[in-house]
């Protein structure tokens, strides 16, 4: 649990370079919000690929459950850091969450090593690990 811990914290400090060999976000959910982290030339090359919308890639790519309800969430910005983007979404979800169920497989298509960290925010923080063999997470 402390590597996982680690990881989120890891990256978030990096000054990520275009010329990488690690393929890793974080995605953070909070409330009525979900941020991603990825590197540009990542997105980019995924966004050729599947030609579509920044919006529109994650919506196919993510999938969110919270009390067995699916949840919709809509691009609300992106923004460039370093060779970074954090992509945000409002989310409409429940005041209280009894059951959480998230599936993120996105740039998985591309990068076979890509790892997407998963931290939900709340009372109980957690953290997943989230790779092409088991690209899920629930509680």
């Amino acid at each position: 649990m402390i590597s996982l811990f680690l990881i989120p914290l890891y990256f978030l400090s990096l000054d990520l370079k275009a010329d990488h060999d690690i393929y890793l976000s974080v995605l953070e959910i909070d409330n009525q919000e979900m941020k991603i982290k990825v590197f540009s030339d990542n997105l980019k090359d995924a966004l050729k690929n599947d030609n579509t919308s920044i919006e529109d890639y994650f919506r196919k790519k993510i999938k969110l459950q919270i009390n067995n309800q699916k949840i919709e969430f809509f691009f609300k910005d992106s923004k460039v850091e370093g060779d970074s983007h954090w992509i945000t979404f409002n989310l409409d979800t429940p005041k209280k969450w009894q059951s959480f169920h998230l599936e993120a497989d996105y740039f998985m298509e591309l990068f076979p090593d890509q790892i997407n960290v998963i931290k939900v925010l709340g009372e109980k923080p957690q953290f997943f690990k989230l790779t092409k063999a088991d690209a899920s997470c629930s509680f």
